[in-house]
């Protein structure tokens, strides 16, 4: 054939180091995929013939943000009524292209109105996702171009310094089971998973679950370790700051005052628009560099995005409003969030 086809996997890397908060009816995440990436693994322009947009029942739109030469150009795909039991990939209306260093950001929003807890990134659909699978033309090397939240800035951002028996590092290392080479093993794809359909009711069965666990673990090469919802969390006992001394990380995530709006959107200001460690995988089973740290780009946004791809409407669930904390306890982490911001983005890698 004259152009051999692709898949290239963006987004962010499943791993509970992606955080939501509950009694959210808006919250939005974001994969990096950088310009070195792209810049040192696509020989000439690929062109986007389709995409499947990916994330669980909390998502509600998905948008892959493409920038070039510090300018946004108008999405690659996008889906502002993303809904879980209607996925398939989508041809876009005209094709896109996507040259050497232009950068990807994969952005989904999340609705947890419904929700009490924190929801954590992971297989089962009480868990969250954000990816995107774009088919694309001429092949390259370049097989996914992935990202998460530096374990270091990640625990920073939430206001812990330290934890016992264990430095950042050994943490990093535990979540990625960090080798010389390589982060975890792949299976090279150019099909669009197919995710079983579930029904409203289905959410939190975890027969159903199960289903939906074992079509994700077929894309193993996009997770990280982490085992069940919290286990990693559980085991890291705080030790800095005083305040939050000798409790686990899953029970300090679970005491924020989350419906305090102040801090919800800091956090998500932080995580968002913070660090970034990339992950540039290659189609041989090999990442083209060790990962990396970026700050998220300075761009012109792009003032009015539009779809590329035909997508249903339909309308969202109601949302239920979420109970109010202490006002002088969520002005404490507002303040405490705010200054851990201020010397994160002061501190360049």
């Amino acid at each position: 054939r004259q152009n051999e086809g692709a898949m290239l996997v963006t987004g962010i890397i499943i791993s509970p180091l992606q955080v939501i908060p509950p009694w959210q009816h808006t919250y939005k995440t974001a994969g990096y995929c950088d310009f070195h990436c792209t810049h040192s693994t696509l020989p000439s322009e690929i062109n986007v013939i389709s995409a499947l947009l990916h994330s669980h029942r909390a998502g509600r739109e998905i948008t892959l943000r493409h920038i070039r030469a510090g300018v946004e150009l108008p999405p690659i795909a996008q889906d502002k009524t993303y809904d879980y039991n209607y996925q398939q990939s989508r041809v876009l209306v005209e094709e896109q292209q996507i040259l050497p260093g232009d950068e990807i950001i994969t952005e989904c929003v999340y609705n947890t109105a419904a929700r009490s807890t924190p929801t954590v990134g992971g297989y089962s659909t009480k868990q969250e996702m954000c990816l995107g699978f774009i088919t694309y033309y001429p092949r390259s090397p370049l097989a996914s171009c992935l990202s998460m939240t530096p374990v270091d800035f990640f625990f920073q951002t939430f206001g812990v310094q330290k934890f016992y028996h264990f430095n950042m590092t050994t943490i990093e290392r535990m979540f990625l089971r960090l080798t010389d080479t390589q982060i975890v093993k792949k299976i090279v794809s150019t099909t669009p998973p197919s995710f079983p359909k579930l029904s409203p009711d289905d959410e939190f069965n975890d027969a159903i679950n199960e289903e939906a666990i074992s079509t994700l673990k077929k894309m193993a090469d996009y997770s990280v370790e982490g085992g069940g919802e919290n286990s990693l969390f559980d085991s890291l006992i705080i030790e800095d700051p005083e305040e939050f001394r000798n409790r686990s990380f899953t029970s300090h995530l679970h005491s924020l005052p989350w419906a305090e709006q102040l801090l919800t959107q800091r956090i998500e200001k932080a995580v968002y628009r913070g660090k970034h460690m990339t992950f540039c995988r290659l189609f041989n089973d090999s990442l083209q560099t060790q990962p990396q740290v970026f700050n998220f780009p300075n761009f012109t946004e792009l003032a009015n995005s539009s779809f590329n791809m035909v997508c249903p409407q339909r309308k969202l669930q109601p949302t239920v409003s979420p109970d109010h904390s202490s006002y002088i306890l969520a002005n404490f982490y507002v303040v405490w969030f705010s200054l851990v911001v201020v010397l994160n983005l002061s501190y360049t890698h």
